[in-house]
């Protein structure tokens, strides 16, 4: 049997019992002093105090004095100090819940543990660039959604999925709000027309964030989107116009940037034209703006006994109609009456403009 003696301990902490203590059993601590410990074959055999018997071929170990206590080394590495914690060891050997003592602040915490490390690499790149190019602006390029009001009342009327701070533990309202940044781009790729991430919603919850805090935000565009029907409310390429127009009327907006100049060069569906007529003034945005829209008649599926139909609406003057393919013609503001004849049977018309269809289907 092996045995190991310790003496000449000169505070000795000690459990009581024989078994490991939990909860609040943990702070049931003795303590003996000028002690001994005997220790056989790596189970503590006995402790008490004064001079101890030396057993026969037992290895002897002079505490000299020192203070002798039980303990679990968990050697483990944090990268970032998240502030002292040394209250949370009172609170658990007085038998505290872990979550009793997350919900008083303490812990390091996950959530908090990721946005640290974001919080520090921003701090870090942006510090460094003010001191190696102290003229240069530093800004940053964000998502559209810091966080959905639903789960934080400052945050935007939006039903996100993804957002900065939720998903992307990055907390870039705070950052702006402690003027770490010089300006603001934020990817504002919804539609005006989109239920989750509208843009108009997007812009104004941003503006009002940068002006209040006195920096330029600039919107960036989907660009790659435009005329697409694969994006709730991009098939129309009018849709960037409407944009471009309406992030002039939001407090803060500085300026706009497109996420894909191969997009513009493309001009899906005359997109790229709408938008530098607007931008060179050449027509006003509420013909650019305008879409097609029927009057007459007012049902898109009906039977007649009439010989012909006459049809009657508006458009943008500036765009193109077209009937089961054909141009139309329309006055100076955009509006238009054509008449066709009905055959016996079913009559299909589509009408066309700037990627929006409107039709018909009247049987005689």
């Amino acid at each position: 049997m092996d045995t190991l003696l310790i003496k000449n301990i000169g505070l000795l902490a000690t459990p009581a019992g024989r078994t490991a203590r939990r909860g609040a059993d943990q702070g049931d601590v003795g303590f003996l002093r000028d002690a001994w410990v005997r220790i056989e074959d790596g189970v503590i055999a006995a402790v008490g105090t004064g001079t101890p018997e030396r057993p026969a071929g037992a290895e002897e170990l002079d505490a000299e004095g020192r203070l002798v206590t039980p303990g679990l080394v968990d050697a483990h590495t944090h990268l970032i100090f998240g502030g002292w914690r040394q209250n949370e060891l009172a609170m658990k050997l007085r038998g505290v819940p872990y979550l009793d003592i997350l919900a008083q602040g303490g812990g390091i915490g996950y959530q908090n543990y990721m946005r640290s490390l974001s919080r520090m690499a921003l701090d870090t790149v942006a510090d460094t660039i003010r001191d190696k190019a102290p003229g240069m602006q530093v800004g940053i390029l964000t998502d559209a959604v810091w966080q959905n009001k639903a789960q934080n009342e400052a945050g935007s009327n939006t039903s996100a999925s993804w957002t900065v701070l939720g998903n992307g533990n990055t907390d870039v309202k705070a950052m702006i709000e402690e003027k770490k940044f010089d300006f603001v781009a934020v990817k504002a790729f919804g539609a005006t027309g989109d239920g989750v991430t509208p843009f108009d919603v997007v812009a104004a919850w941003w503006g009002s964030l940068a002006k209040t805090n006195g920096i330029p935000m600039y919107l960036v565009h989907a660009a790659d989107r435009m005329g697409s029907s694969n994006y709730t409310g991009w098939s129309a390429n009018t849709e960037m116009v409407r944009q471009l127009d309406n992030a002039h009327k939001v407090e803060g907006y500085c300026g706009s940037i497109f996420n894909s100049m191969a997009a513009l060069q493309a001009n899906p569906g005359g997109a790229t034209d709408n938008i530098l007529k607007y931008l060179g003034d050449q027509t006003s945005a509420q013909f650019i703006l305008t879409e097609l829209k029927l009057t007459k008649p007012e049902q898109t599926t009906y039977t007649t006994n009439e010989a012909s139909v006459v049809f009657q609406g508006a458009s943008d003057p500036t765009n193109k109609v077209t009937l089961n393919d054909k141009e139309i013609e329309t006055d100076q503001s955009g509006y238009f009456s054509v008449s066709q004849e009905l055959k016996a049977g079913l009559n299909t018309f589509v009408f066309a403009h700037k990627g929006k269809t409107v039709t018909y289907s009247i049987t005689r």
